[in-house]
């Protein structure tokens, strides 16, 4: 009988030291996949960069007095499309813009503004010298696709 109690002993050692085996095995694997996911998970700053990015080419290729009447073109330069041929903007967002004039409100560079996504802004105004009438603001909405 001395000898079943021995075998039984080191049976359960070993079902205890297997079971802690597993546990530090799950625990490092979790571990590696929650740093992942923290990654991942927040890409605001990422979106806004790309935004400020966005807006300093846009005043470069259309000049502060440009912005004005041009919503559509300057849509086509973000998207790479119509007479442009370089997308601005990462496969995995999508961009609109809209110019403010101050008697008639926001208006879109055509791009269809999602209600069921987060919405990323930056809105720039812009003022032209000697000419206030002309000042104006650009505002760039980005979202995940």
């Amino acid at each position: 009988m001395k000898k079943i109690t021995k075998m039984n002993k080191r049976g359960w050692l070993k079902i205890v030291e297997a079971f802690f085996a597993v546990l530090l095995i799950a625990t490092a694997v979790i571990m590696i996949i929650d740093k992942e996911y923290a990654k991942k998970g927040d890409i605001s700053e990422d979106v806004y960069d790309i935004e400020v990015k966005l807006l300093k080419e846009i005043i470069k290729e259309f000049g502060a007095e440009g912005i004005r009447g041009n919503e559509g073109d300057i849509y086509d330069f973000i998207n790479g499309e119509g007479s442009y041929e370089v997308k601005r903007i990462p496969n995995y967002l999508e961009c609109d813009i809209e110019v403010y004039y101050s008697s008639q409100g926001w208006f879109s560079g055509g791009g269809e503004i999602p209600y069921d996504k987060n919405v990323y802004i930056q809105t720039l105004p812009i003022i032209v010298e000697n000419n206030p009438s002309k000042d104006t603001s650009l505002r760039i909405l980005c979202w995940i696709k």
